[in-house]
């Protein structure tokens, strides 16, 4: 079996359309057999279904939430700092 840990910078569930393209990627991916877990930042959103049901999957998988400093909203300066904190955390989750 095939081990696979998708890593996205992404709030999710998002209305935009690479939320779309990730959970249905990862979907396709875990229909296939693979251990398929998303791994993305905990982010402030509106959305309040989880993203099995927000994106109605079929096949479900592991989504991990890596706690960030969620300041995107400052702008460029704010998404540097959300970046910066996210890859660190994804660093760390890797490593245990």
């Amino acid at each position: 079996m095939t081990n696979i840990i998708y890593i996205a910078n992404v709030r999710m569930p998002t209305e935009r359309a690479h939320g779309v393209q990730i959970a249905k990627t990862c979907e396709a991916l875990a229909r296939a057999g693979a251990s398929v877990e998303l791994v993305v930042p905990m982010r402030a959103t509106d959305i309040k279904e989880d993203v099995p049901s927000y994106y109605a999957l079929r096949d479900t998988f592991p989504v991990v939430r890596l706690p960030v400093i969620d300041v995107v909203s400052w702008g460029k300066a704010g998404f540097v700092v959300e970046s910066l904190s996210f890859a660190t955390a994804a660093l760390q989750y890797l490593r245990t």
